[in-house]
Protein backbone atom coordinates (compact mmCIF):
# COMPACT_ATOMS: atom_id res chain seq x y z
CA UNK A 1 0.00 0.00 0.00
CA UNK A 2 2.93 2.33 0.69
CA UNK A 3 4.71 1.92 -2.61
CA UNK A 4 5.61 5.30 -4.08
CA UNK A 5 4.67 7.08 -0.88
CA UNK A 6 7.91 9.05 -0.76
CA UNK A 7 7.79 10.31 -4.34
CA UNK A 8 4.20 11.50 -4.04
CA UNK A 9 5.18 13.41 -0.92
CA UNK A 10 7.94 15.08 -2.87
CA UNK A 11 5.47 15.87 -5.63
CA UNK A 12 3.03 17.43 -3.17
CA UNK A 13 5.79 19.48 -1.62
CA UNK A 14 6.84 20.57 -5.09
CA UNK A 15 3.27 21.56 -5.91
CA UNK A 16 2.85 23.49 -2.67
CA UNK A 17 6.07 25.41 -3.23
CA UNK A 18 4.95 26.37 -6.72
CA UNK A 19 7.84 24.37 -8.10
CA UNK A 20 7.40 23.36 -11.71
CA UNK A 21 7.76 19.60 -11.62
CA UNK A 22 7.09 19.32 -15.36
CA UNK A 23 10.62 20.55 -16.00
CA UNK A 24 12.02 17.85 -13.74
CA UNK A 25 12.38 14.99 -16.27
CA UNK A 26 14.30 17.25 -18.64
CA UNK A 27 16.49 18.33 -15.76
CA UNK A 28 17.17 14.73 -14.76
CA UNK A 29 17.99 13.84 -18.35
CA UNK A 30 20.51 16.65 -18.59
CA UNK A 31 21.89 15.62 -15.21
CA UNK A 32 22.35 12.07 -16.44
CA UNK A 33 24.00 13.32 -19.61
CA UNK A 34 26.35 15.55 -17.64
CA UNK A 35 27.29 12.80 -15.19
CA UNK A 36 28.12 10.37 -18.00
CA UNK A 37 30.11 13.17 -19.58
CA UNK A 38 32.08 13.51 -16.35
CA UNK A 39 32.73 9.78 -16.18
CA UNK A 40 34.21 9.77 -19.68
CA UNK A 41 36.37 12.78 -18.91
CA UNK A 42 39.84 12.72 -17.31
CA UNK A 43 39.63 13.93 -13.72
CA UNK A 44 41.90 16.94 -14.15
CA UNK A 45 39.35 18.49 -16.51
CA UNK A 46 36.50 18.23 -14.03
CA UNK A 47 37.18 21.53 -12.27
CA UNK A 48 37.09 23.41 -15.55
CA UNK A 49 33.82 21.77 -16.55
CA UNK A 50 32.23 22.36 -13.16
CA UNK A 51 33.04 26.05 -13.22
CA UNK A 52 31.47 26.21 -16.67
CA UNK A 53 28.35 24.45 -15.39
CA UNK A 54 28.11 26.84 -12.46
CA UNK A 55 27.63 29.74 -14.86
CA UNK A 56 24.44 28.14 -16.11
CA UNK A 57 21.93 28.75 -13.36
CA UNK A 58 18.70 26.85 -13.95
CA UNK A 59 16.65 29.26 -11.87
CA UNK A 60 13.52 27.19 -12.35
CA UNK A 61 15.16 24.26 -10.63
CA UNK A 62 16.12 26.13 -7.50
CA UNK A 63 13.67 26.41 -4.65
CA UNK A 64 15.44 29.15 -2.76
CA UNK A 65 13.97 28.44 0.64
CA UNK A 66 11.12 25.92 0.49
CA UNK A 67 10.38 26.00 4.20
CA UNK A 68 10.11 29.78 4.27
CA UNK A 69 7.93 29.64 1.17
CA UNK A 70 5.57 27.13 2.77
CA UNK A 71 5.39 29.07 6.03
CA UNK A 72 4.67 32.33 4.22
CA UNK A 73 1.99 30.62 2.13
CA UNK A 74 0.20 28.69 4.85
CA UNK A 75 1.29 30.78 7.79
CA UNK A 76 1.96 29.57 11.31
CA UNK A 77 -0.48 32.06 12.78
CA UNK A 78 -3.42 31.48 10.42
Amino acid sequence: ARTNHKSSGARNLARSTGYDSSSMPAFLKSLRRVSSEFLSMPKHLWKKRISKLRQIKPSKMIIHNPLKDIVSRYGRNK
